[in-house]
């Protein structure tokens, strides 16, 4: 929901699909551990940057997250992919 609306998140070590996403739509940072030093310094990074750069990330977040996260694209790439497994199982079988 963070990424929706474009808010930038800090995601814990050992989480690597979320880091994927984090790093892919550059939406946040990834602390190095969860040791209360290093998350405090994780989250000064994400909040530590100017009001234009925080304008900008917060818009291209929430775009990247509406057009990729969203039930209704992740609906959308579903039914493709069963789509393309049911022809390529139909086709397999002829």
């Amino acid at each position: 929901e963070s990424l929706l609306v474009g808010t930038p998140v800090v995601v814990g070590p050992g989480l690597d699909v979320m880091a994927r996403i984090v790093d892919e739509v550059a939406a946040g940072i990834v602390a190095p551990s969860l040791e209360p030093d290093a998350l405090a310094d994780a989250i000064r990074s994400v909040l530590d940057v100017p009001r234009l750069e925080q304008a900008a990330r917060r818009r291209r977040v929430a775009a990247l997250a509406a057009e990729r996260y969203t039930w209704p694209s992740a609906a959308s790439r579903y039914r493709d992919l069963v789509r393309r497994t049911a022809g390529s199982t139909a086709a397999g079988h002829r």
